[in-house]
C-alpha cells in the first residue's frame, strides 16, 4: 500500500510539526473565504469543497471520512463540521442533524453549529448577538449590511477583519453559547475552532 500523504502547504513556511485543522462544511464560499484569511507557521486550515452539490450533514461527514482515508493524520490534528441550522433542523431534517451528531462524536469529529447560519459567527465580528430571535439568514445579512455598509457572502474577504475583532467575535459568541439549545436558540460554535488558537496567539490576518 502507499504511503498516505500528509497535506502541508510548505510554500507558506509552515514548520515540520505543523497541525492541521480539517473542516469540512455545507457552505462551499463563506466558510473557506473565511478561513482562508489566517495565517500560522503553527497550524493549516484545510476547507474541504462541496462534491457536486452535496450539502447534507451526511455527505459533509463522508467528506471528513473520505480525507482520514486518503490522507496521513497528524496526532495535533483536528476535524470539524461546520453546518448551519436554518436549513438542517427542520422538521424533516432535524433527524438526520442529530444522527450525524452522534456520529460524528463516535470518529473523533468535532461539529459547530450556527443558528441560522455561519453568517451569524461574521456578523459577531462587527456587532452583538441581534435581541430577537430570528431564523432566516437573510435577516443577519441585512445586519451586517447595516453594521457594517454592505455585505455579499460571495466576497466576505472584502469585510473590515482584524485579529481584534476576530476576539471580540469569540468572546460575545461564547457569552451567549446556547450550547445544548443551539438548535432553538440562535448562536454559533464556529469561535470554538479559534478560541484556543487565538489566546496562544499562533494565527494571524493574511
Amino acid at each position: 500500500m502507499a504511503r498516505r500523504k500528509r497535506k502541508i502547504d510548505r510554500e507558506l513556511g509552515k514548520l515540520a510539526d505543523t497541525s492541521i485543522i480539517v473542516i469540512a462544511s455545507e457552505d462551499d464560499k463563506a466558510v473557506k473565504q473565511y478561513f482562508e484569511l489566517f495565517e500560522s507557521t503553527r497550524v493549516q486550515f484545510n476547507v474541504l469543497n462541496t462534491d457536486d452539490g452535496k450539502s447534507s450533514p451526511q455527505a459533509v461527514l463522508e467528506r471528513i471520512d473520505k480525507y482520514k482515508a486518503e490522507n496521513q493524520i497528524g496526532e495535533g490534528d483536528e476535524f470539524w463540521i461546520v453546518t448551519d441550522v436554518d436549513h438542517w433542523a427542520t422538521p424533516g431534517h432535524v433527524k438526520n442533524l442529530i444522527e450525524v451528531l452522534r456520529k460524528s462524536k463516535q470518529k473523533g469529529v468535532s461539529v459547530a453549529i450556527s443558528n441560522p447560519c455561519f453568517d451569524l459567527w461574521l456578523l459577531l465580528h462587527f456587532a452583538d448577538l441581534p435581541a430577537s430571535q430570528t431564523r432566516k439568514c437573510d435577516d443577519i445579512g441585512a445586519l451586517i449590511r447595516d453594521t457594517v455598509g454592505y455585505y455579499n457572502k460571495l466576497r466576505i474577504y472584502e469585510l473590515p477583519f482584524s485579529m481584534d475583532l476576530v476576539e471580540r467575535a469569540i468572546a460575545r459568541s461564547r457569552a451567549a453559547d446556547p450550547d445544548g439549545k443551539i438548535l432553538e436558540i440562535n448562536g454559533t460554535h464556529v469561535y470554538r475552532i479559534l478560541e484556543e488558537m487565538a489566546k496562544a496567539e499562533i494565527i494571524s490576518l493574511s
